[in-house]
């Protein structure tokens, strides 16, 4: 009987219903792109809280509380559009299996507004990042330059992953507006 149950469960959820998808429509593949995206950033933070937790001491213990002060801000920043970054990836894994035309174009609009305030605010996290870097000394830990580069790599890569799902969706919303 459970067969028979996951078996109706991956009909309805994987299987797109006839006639109701375009080429602009999110898929399956767009969410496991985000998705593997997604699995890909989070080790990120976890190193960046473990370094924060167990940081090497310094000579003097002024060096000891800058570089985790530092990290500490690199990790405020990061967590920040992970968290933008998560919430788009469950739009986009919520678009992907929208089988009612309504439900599907409400949930395109609003993943096209955290989108584009995603990419709009881009720019921004990345001159924050490299300015928390300059700025008291940072610069001088090669762990808090090497986490702030491997931050603004990522985000970078999100970019380029939001960058083709935003025009789908904004020329989307905008013919049904």
């Amino acid at each position: 009987m459970r067969f028979y149950l996951a078996v109706i469960l991956m009909v309805i959820v994987v299987v797109p219903a006839s006639g109701q998808t375009s080429p602009s429509d999110i898929t399956l593949e767009d969410y496991e792109r985000f998705n593997q995206l997604k699995l890909r950033i989070r080790p990120i933070g976890t190193e960046m809280v473990r370094y924060i937790r167990a940081s090497p001491l310094h000579q003097n213990l002024s060096e000891t509380v800058r570089s985790k002060d530092c990290m500490i801000h690199l990790y405020e920043i990061f967590e920040g559009f992970e968290d933008k970054f998560g919430a788009i990836t469950s739009l986009v894994g919520l678009a992907a299996n929208m089988r009612d035309h309504e439900d599907r174009q409400l949930t395109t609009k609003v993943l096209n507004l955290h989108a584009r305030e995603f990419l709009a605010s881009a720019p921004l996290v990345m001159r924050i990042i490299d300015n928390r870097t300059k700025m008291s000394g940072c610069s001088q830990d090669g762990a808090v330059v090497a986490k702030s580069q491997e931050m603004k790599s990522t985000l970078k890569d999100i970019q380029m992953t939001l960058v083709p799902i935003a025009k789908r969706v904004g020329a989307k919303t905008s013919r049904h507006d």
